[in-house]
């Protein structure tokens, strides 16, 4: 269930500075996900991981005498010496080969600007899956549509006006060619715009998710199918359904959880037949739709959250999952290592909130431990450290073509935002704060109230050092090909009320 409190937003990104992640070892990390992607102890078709068969190349092109410090000297080259390798095609693994290699290195590591503001609380922000757009909803049922062709400067390409639903937009979807964009309410109607034109002269087209005798409940997550053809949305009514956009019919409607479905995706972007769902029954589930005709369980389930699941991501390659969780916890699934639905509706102990609190996360601090595991979790991967309070916090996969999908990174209660490497280390924390303190709030020239009462705020704060402002970042996004970072955060000032902002 989404919270429904007031309070404010902005989004910010960070794209300064960035460090180099010297502490990795590239090889390790590349054999580490080989074994991710492949199965541990999985080799290739000659027998060698990557890294092995990399440093057989690599030890035929060196000369029998190089030296120990001459090898060593390899491994510290600059950014310089990589990116002359590839353009002269000198490096040991071939001209065109060292990009993502370089890209690896990279990323960002500092909140930096303010990009804009918003008269009332964002829910989501998100680049495009070719990094040219930025689009962001807020509660005033409003879609903003960001040109970040140059991402120094986002440029406001248009702001669509929503239909109303109930409280506010719940969630929003861009197709993989930019050409549609969906988003939800707290009602069963999704609408669709069409986003390649002007986007004034389109209407909105309602998709309307009802059936007979089944009317009354709401969506809080949608998502496109890779080709654009189907949505898959999470509802109130704890199910999860796919929709026909050419038909206009609901082709599934899959009873699959206890409590509501707060998130949903499609598993491979190749493909619509896998599904992963997040609920408050403390559990994600994996789907297959070619198996619901026979059955109506579901393929697998993930059992190791203690508390209601606040986002699902998919790593996009069919296998494998990402959550937060309201244990404080985010998690890495591998389907192969799902349970089974029979054993998992057969052990009491699995039964939602069995292990959980009796708390409100909208309102109350975790009471439990964030250490706590669950005895039979079955993830591949735990991450603490970031806090999923107030608000239903998102995380993601990072991109693949500039990072490899090598991290793992969500918003977080505290208004940082955290990074892991897939193994669990975290290696950076973006203090959303500092680009909101550093950066006085832009007004616009109709909005003197609005200039008046932050300028009075900044001045109250920065005359007294016990003044205590914070954000709580929800939503966060990795531009697919740069160091650039996109978070959507909610402030807090006191018990000041003030509307939201976009920070960059």
């Amino acid at each position: 269930m989404e919270d429904q409190t007031d309070s404010d937003w902005t989004t910010e990104v960070s794209d300064e500075e960035y460090q180099t992640d010297e502490g990795e070892d590239d090889e390790e990390f590349e054999d580490t996900m080989y074994g991710l992607l492949y199965g541990t102890g999985a080799m290739s078709s000659s027998g060698d991981s990557p890294s092995s068969k990399r440093k057989a190349e690599d030890d035929d092109d060196d000369t029998q005498d190089e030296s120990v410090a001459a090898r060593g000297k390899r491994h510290d080259r600059s950014l310089v010496d990589l990116l002359r390798e590839r353009e002269l095609g000198s490096g040991s693994r071939g001209k065109g080969k060292e990009t993502v290699h370089i890209a690896k290195r990279f990323m960002p590591n500092q909140s930096n600007d303010l990009v804009d503001r918003y008269a009332s609380r964002a829910y989501s922000g998100q680049f495009s899956e070719d990094g040219t757009f930025f689009y962001s909803c807020t509660q005033d049922f409003r879609v903003h549509l960001y040109d970040c062709t140059d991402v120094t400067q986002f440029r406001r390409k248009t702001v669509l006006r929503a239909e109303i639903g109930q409280w506010t937009i719940t969630d929003c979807s861009l197709s993989a060619e930019n050409r549609n964009l969906i988003y939800s309410s707290i009602t069963p109607i999704v609408y669709l715009a069409r986003v390649n034109g002007d986007l004034e002269e389109y209407d909105h087209i309602p998709l309307d998710f009802t059936e007979p005798h089944h009317e009354s409940f709401g969506v809080w997550s949608v998502r496109f199918s890779g080709d654009g053809r189907e949505i898959v949305a999470g509802a109130s009514d704890h199910c999860i359904y796919v929709y026909d956009i050419e038909t206009r019919k609901v082709l599934h409607r899959i009873p699959g959880h206890l409590d509501d479905v707060n998130a949903v995706c499609f598993a491979d972007p190749t493909s619509s037949h896998v599904l992963f769902s997040g609920s408050d029954d403390d559990t994600v589930k994996v789907w297959d739709r070619r198996s619901l005709g026979r059955s109506s369980l579901p393929a697998g389930v993930f059992v190791g959250h203690t508390e209601g699941i606040t986002f699902v991501a998919s790593k996009g390659d069919g296998r494998y999952a990402l959550s937060n969780g309201k244990d404080q916890q985010m998690k890495l699934w591998d389907i192969r290592k799902m349970m089974d639905p029979g054993k998992y509706t057969k052990d009491r102990t699995l039964r939602p909130s069995y292990y959980g609190q009796d708390w409100d996360y909208r309102f109350m601090s975790y009471p439990g431990s964030p250490e706590f595991q669950h005895p039979k979790d079955c993830s591949v991967q735990t991450y603490r450290g970031h806090s999923v309070l107030k608000t239903l916090i998102r995380c993601h996969f990072s991109p693949p073509r500039n990072t490899g999908q090598r991290y793992v990174y969500t918003g977080s209660e505290d208004g940082n935002v955290h990074i892991f490497t897939l193994e669990g280390e975290l290696v950076q924390v973006l203090n959303t704060g500092k680009a909101i303190q550093k950066n006085a709030l832009p007004g616009d020239d109709d909005d003197e109230e609005y200039d008046e009462m932050m300028g009075f705020l900044l001045r109250l704060r920065r005359g007294n050092p016990n003044w205590s402002n914070r954000s709580v970042t929800r939503d966060v996004s990795w531009h697919p090909d740069l160091p650039v970072i996109v978070g959507v955060d909610m402030l807090e000032w006191g018990e000041w009320e003030q509307r939201g902002a976009c920070e960059a």
